[in-house]
């Protein structure tokens, strides 16, 4: 995901891994120091992200579920895409469509850095 900055997104993300749901959240490397990224909240509550660390911007925005629905379109996970913007999102339960978006997203997950907390951080209480 390009910006990861939606409160909402971010608490159903750590529901889903408090029952179980491996979740594993890319992130543009601007999302590493953003005062209003959700990376710094999701790494405090055991959820593992990494950063891009190529050249230009990680401008996707999707989301493979269970390897059986993929989300994606011009809505980033952001409260302005949410109630602002004009964006777009399909689901797709296409099963060639899903195994390349998770083809891709292994590529830029094993590519990426690792998210740490620094010492004392750990996002916002929510």
């Amino acid at each position: 995901m390009y910006y990861l900055t939606s409160r909402e997104i971010a608490q159903e993300l750590v529901k889903a891994k408090e029952r179980g749901v491996v979740i594993r959240i890319f992130l543009d490397q601007s999302q590493e120091n953003s005062k209003y990224s959700k990376s710094r909240y999701l790494m405090k509550r055991g959820v593992e992200v990494r950063y891009y660390v190529g050249s230009g911007l990680m401008h996707n925005k999707f989301a493979v579920i269970d390897g059986n629905v993929l989300i994606t379109g011009s809505f980033n996970w952001t409260p302005t895409a949410d109630r602002e913007n004009q964006e777009n999102l399909l689901i797709m339960t296409d099963k060639d469509l899903i195994k390349q978006y998770s083809g891709r997203f292994e590529f830029l997950w094993k590519s990426g850095r690792k998210g740490e907390l620094k010492e004392g951080e750990g996002g916002e209480e929510e």
